[in-house]
């Protein structure tokens, strides 16, 4: 959706919204998971996009080293806790399978 942003943006400051949304949205599924509930994602998702400048034009930018900097370990984080879980609960399910 936020590719939608280019008619009225450049194709830099969409695809830096378009990576940090995406960084975001691997966090957000992390938090679904391990409260097993939307709401928590919600409100931070409600939080992230008041900050300042948020709705601001997407024909500026921040520098990439400073976008990447930013979210790039959060997504990284993101995808190593949620493989840790998944492996979790497949052990878990094996258990229960040989019960």
């Amino acid at each position: 959706m936020h590719l939608f942003n280019l008619r009225s943006g450049t194709v830099e400051g969409v695809a830096q919204q378009v990576f940090y949304a995406f960084c975001m949205g691997l966090f957000f599924s992390l938090v679904k998971i391990i409260t097993n509930s939307i709401h928590i994602g919600a409100i931070l998702h409600f939080l992230f996009d008041l900050q300042f400048g948020i709705y601001g034009n997407t024909s500026t930018h921040m520098s990439w080293s400073v976008v990447v900097l930013l979210f790039l370990p959060l997504a990284v984080i993101s995808i190593i806790l949620i493989k840790s879980l998944e492996t979790t609960v497949n052990a878990n399910q094996n258990l229960l399978m040989e019960v």
